[in-house]
């Protein structure tokens, strides 16, 4: 998979200097318009999906992941 994207110039792929075995791969200015593409498709459809709920449904809902996130990054 990693191959097939660095051969479209979506990642570009290096390794660790101290440790040969370690191999990292980053989004190459390709890969980072890609990446933004998707990003702004996905807001699109929530906010199409959330549209369609009660105001209030919608504070319970932002509510409800205001929270999650809070314990995701505890």
């Amino acid at each position: 998979m990693v191959d097939r994207l660095v051969a479209k110039g979506c990642v570009r792929r290096f390794w660790d200097e101290k440790d040969r075995r370690r191999v990292y791969v980053q989004l190459d200015k390709k890969g980072k318009k890609v990446y933004q593409r998707l990003l702004e498709e996905e807001m699109k459809m929530i906010i199409t999906m959330t549209d369609s709920l009660k105001p209030e449904t919608q504070d319970a809902l932002l509510d409800a992941l205001g929270k999650a996130a809070g314990l995701a990054g505890a």
